[in-house]
C-alpha cells in the first residue's frame, strides 16, 4: 500500500475554483494537495474561455477587416486566414498559462499531484478523509495500487464538467467544443447543433472566419435562457453573418463517415454532408467516477452535487464548488467560491461565503452580448408584470458612420433596462 501523506485539506479538479481555493488557503497556513487529471487550469484555460476568447479575437479581427474598405483602408490582396497558424500560437499560449498555473501553485507551496483522484472511506484510526491517486480511470475502476494515498481533514471537490454526449445514433460521429479546439484544419461546411451560448459562439467564430455554418436548435431561437429581447436580437445577428438557421431542430441520427456526415432531423429533414459537426447540446459535470455515493454525498438528479450557500456538502469536512454543484457555471463564480471559502474554513470568517444573485454574464457571439439581473419574463413572475418599467433603446457606434451601405444594415448597438416602478430600481441590464 502506498504511503500516506497528511495534509489539511485535498482538493480534487486544478481548475479555476480548486486553484483559487488552493492558493488562498494556502495564505492562511493551510497544508494543500491539489489533484488534476489532466492539464492545469481546467476547462476554461484549456478548452473553454481561453481558446474561446482567442478564436473570438480571430473572427473580430477578421470581421473588421472586411469593413476596412469604408474607411479609406485598401489592401492589395484580401485579408486570408492562416488556421494552423492560429491554432499554433494559441495552443503555444495555453501551455504558457499551465505552466504558470504550476508555477503559481509552486509558489503558494500547494502540492501537486497528477492522476485519476477518488474518495475513499474515512480512515479509522485518526477520522481523516481519505483521497487515493491512480495512473487512469481504468486502473481505480480494476482495484490496481495507487500511486498515491492522501488524507486530509477536508476535501473540496471541484471537478468541473465535460461535453455531454448527443444521444443520438451516430452521435459519436460529432465533435464536441474541445474537439472543436483540436480541428488541425479550418472546416470548409459545419453543423452546429445545440441552444446555449457555447453553440452560438461556436457558430459565430466558424462563420466569421470563412466556414459554411449551419446552426440546428429545438427552441424557436437559441439562448432560451436569457431575455426574449436578446433571443431575437442574437437570431437576428447570426443569420445577418450568414448563418443558416434551423430551429425547432431535433436531432434523430448522425449518418456517414469523417468528413462527409449527415443529420437526420425527427422531422425527416436530412441535412448535409457537413466536413464536421459540432455537438454543443450541454454540459455533465464531472462526478460519478469520484465514488461518492459510497460516502452517501448527496447528489441533485444523481449528477450534481448538492451543496448549501457556504459549499458544505451533506458530509462535513467535503465541500464542493463549480461547474460540479450546477449552480453558476462560470469561472469567475468558481474563483469567488473557492476564495471565500478558504476565508471561511482558513481564514476564520465565518460568515464569507460567495453571492450568486446578480451575476453578469457575457456571450462572445458576434456581436457580443452581456447581462446581470432578470429577464423581462422573470421580472413579470416574481414581481408582477404592471410593477415593472422597461426602457429599451438602440444606437449606431460611430464606427459604422462612414460606412456607405444603406442606415438600416449598419450594426445598431441594442440596450434594455428592467425597473421596478415604485422604487426604479434596477434589476436588469
Amino acid at each position: 500500500m502506498a504511503a500516506a501523506h497528511h495534509f489539511d485539506c485535498v482538493v480534487l479538479g486544478g481548475g479555476s475554483g480548486g486553484i483559487a481555493f488552493a492558493r488562498r488557503a494556502a495564505t492562511y497556513g493551510a497544508k494543500v494537495a491539489l489533484v488534476e487529471r489532466s492539464r492545469m487550469g481546467g476547462t476554461c484555460v484549456n478548452v473553454g474561455c481561453v481558446p474561446k476568447k482567442i478564436m473570438w479575437c480571430a473572427a473580430n479581427a477578421f470581421e473588421s477587416l472586411q469593413g476596412m474598405k469604408h474607411l479609406g483602408v485598401e489592401f492589395s490582396d484580401p485579408p486570408r486566414l492562416n488556421w494552423q497558424r492560429l491554432v499554433q500560437n494559441r495552443e503555444n499560449y495555453i501551455k504558457r498559462l499551465n505552466r504558470i498555473y504550476e508555477d503559481n501553485l509552486d509558489k503558494s507551496q500547494v502540492h501537486r499531484y497528477y492522476g485519476f483522484a477518488t474518495l475513499k472511506p474515512k480512515d479509522e484510526a485518526n477520522g481523516q478523509h481519505v483521497v487515493v491517486v491512480n495512473s487512469s480511470k481504468e486502473e481505480a475502476a480494476k482495484g490496481a495500487e495507487p500511486l498515491q494515498r492522501l488524507t486530509a481533514k477536508h476535501v473540496l471537490i471541484a471537478t468541473g464538467g465535460r461535453p455531454s454526449p448527443l444521444r443520438v445514433p451516430g452521435g459519436e460521429l460529432c465533435i464536441d467544443s474541445a474537439g472543436f479546439f483540436a480541428l488541425q484544419q479550418q472546416p470548409r461546411k459545419v453543423g452546429v447543433v445545440g441552444g446555449g451560448y457555447i453553440a452560438v459562439e461556436l457558430a459565430a467564430v466558424l462563420q466569421s472566419l470563412g466556414s459554411e455554418t449551419h446552426f440546428f436548435c429545438r427552441q424557436h431561437a437559441p439562448l432560451r435562457k436569457f431575455d426574449s429581447m436578446i433571443q431575437q436580437q442574437n437570431l437576428d445577428n447570426m443569420r445577418k453573418l450568414g448563418i443558416q438557421v434551423f430551429p425547432h431542430s431535433v436531432p434523430a441520427a448522425v449518418k456517414g463517415s469523417s468528413g462527409a456526415l449527415l443529420l437526420q432531423l425527427e422531422n425527416g429533414q436530412q441535412h448535409g454532408p457537413f466536413e464536421c459537426i459540432i455537438n454543443a447540446t450541454g454540459r455533465t459535470p464531472e462526478t460519478e467516477d469520484l465514488n461518492l455515493q459510497t460516502l452517501n454525498v448527496e447528489m441533485i438528479n444523481q449528477k450534481y452535487i448538492k451543496t448549501d450557500s457556504f459549499q458544505n456538502t451533506n458530509v462535513p469536512g467535503i465541500f464542493a464548488l463549480g461547474d460540479c454543484c450546477g449552480k453558476v457555471e462560470l469561472t469567475p463564480m468558481a474563483i469567488a467560491a473557492g476564495r471565500r471559502l478558504a476565508d471561511r474554513v482558513y481564514g476564520h470568517l465565518a460568515h464569507a461565503k460567495a453571492d450568486y444573485d446578480f451575476v453578469p454574464s457575457v456571450i462572445f457571439s458576434h456581436p457580443p452580448i452581456g447581462s446581470v439581473g432578470f429577464s423581462e419574463e422573470e421580472a413579470a413572475k416574481q414581481f408582477g408584470k404592471e410593477d415593472l418599467k422597461v426602457y429599451n433603446g438602440s444606437c449606431v457606434n460611430l464606427l459604422y458612420g462612414a460606412y456607405q451601405i444603406p442606415p438600416e444594415e449598419k450594426p445598431k448597438t441594442f440596450i434594455k433596462l428592467i425597473c421596478l416602478k415604485v422604487f426604479h430600481f434596477l434589476i436588469f441590464f
